[in-house]
């Protein structure tokens, strides 16, 4: 790992996610597309630390949240980040991490591989705005 993708700055890292599908008739699958952006704990994005991409087919706009996170983790994973704030505008996904809503079971798959990949603490409900999640992630 390079001196540039290494963290550099103590404190809480923010990564700023969002999926979506394009509408599709009910259970038929959509185009799905994501985005992630993380910033340094002051705030600036850090240098090279977002995407936008095209994911293919998804079966639901939260099943694009979930792959939202996920690229949004490995970036921060990248760049050795061990403290983040998650930042979602999706209450199913920010509920089913905190397990306070039943993963149902074609997101179970995506919940399962985060579980594995990433150690978990409680997720909050952002108060800034409406639709925002929040949940601090730690990582070994």
């Amino acid at each position: 790992m390079s001196d540039e993708t290494k963290q550099e700055r103590k404190g809480l890292y923010l990564l700023h996610i969002d999926g979506g599908k394009k509408a599709s008739a009910v259970g038929e699958m959509g185009e799905g597309a994501i985005a992630a952006l993380l910033k340094e704990p002051n705030g600036p994005a850090v240098s090279g630390a977002s995407l936008s991409e095209r994911i293919g087919p998804v079966e639901s706009p939260t099943a694009a949240e979930y792959r939202a996170l996920l690229r949004g983790l490995e970036l921060a994973r990248e760049r050795g980040v061990k403290y983040l704030g998650v930042f979602s505008d999706s209450r199913i996904l920010v509920n089913q991490v905190n397990r306070l809503w039943n993963v149902g079971d074609s997101l179970a798959q995506l919940s399962d591989e985060l579980r594995r990949r990433f150690e978990t603490s409680k997720a909050r409900r952002s108060r800034g705005s409406p639709g925002t999640g929040t949940r601090k992630l730690t990582r070994s």
